[in-house]
């Protein structure tokens, strides 16, 4: 939409992206995904630990419908992507996401 204003910061390997936007969807239920972030993250770990690539950030959510039992609303990146995912939460017309994430760049 319009109203989109995201930034990011990197510093080494490090890579901060943060900002809000809003969600101009027209098919409610769809999974939230932000696509092309500036820098793919990096891959699991080669020792197997599968957790270290991946990243979490809690999120705000204004003007969104929550599913019911949803207690939590947040993002992740999986390794060797450049997709931040919502969990919890689907498309909504209008709806507003603000979010800050730190992650390590591949």
């Amino acid at each position: 939409s319009n109203y989109n204003s995201l930034g990011y910061t990197r510093v080494g390997r490090s890579v901060t992206v943060g900002g809000q936007l809003r969600l101009s969807s027209t098919t409610p239920g769809n999974a939230v995904v932000v696509g092309n972030l500036p820098f793919t993250s990096r891959a699991n770990d080669p020792s197997g630990q599968t957790s270290q690539g991946y990243h979490w950030s809690a999120a705000r959510v204004y003007q969104h419908d929550l599913p019911s039992g949803a207690i939590d609303v947040g993002c992740y990146q999986e390794p060797n992507t450049t997709n931040l995912q919502f969990q919890n939460l689907t498309a909504h017309q209008n709806g507003w996401l603000m979010f800050i994430i730190t992650y390590f760049a591949a």
